[in-house]
């Protein structure tokens, strides 16, 4: 039972990571929404401007979103694109 528990984590490894091509996502709180950029307070307190695109994916909780849900002093978590850019935006569940 133990060889097959490992052999499904292997194999299930690569899946996970590659969930969002292994790119950088930052955690914190959104400062500003502006048309094409959200300034983000990072957990570690740095701010850091991230590039919005048509492309970009928004979830709030577990429901689908749009830029609209994107409001100044909501949690976010961003994860980005081989371009730098903002591939998905996670936001918390409406109350």
């Amino acid at each position: 039972m133990r060889r097959i528990s490992a052999l499904l984590f292997a194999l299930l490894l690569p899946a996970v990571a590659a969930a969002h091509g292994g790119m950088r996502e930052i955690r914190g709180t959104i400062q500003k929404v502006d048309t094409d950029s959200v300034i983000v307070k990072r957990v570690d307190g740095n701010i850091e401007a991230v590039q919005l695109t048509p492309s970009t994916t928004y979830k709030v909780g577990n429901a689908a979103g749009s830029r609209r849900d994107l409001r100044a002093g909501s949690r976010v978590v961003v994860h980005f694109g081989r371009d730098g850019k903002a591939l998905e935006i996670h936001l918390p569940p409406r109350k």
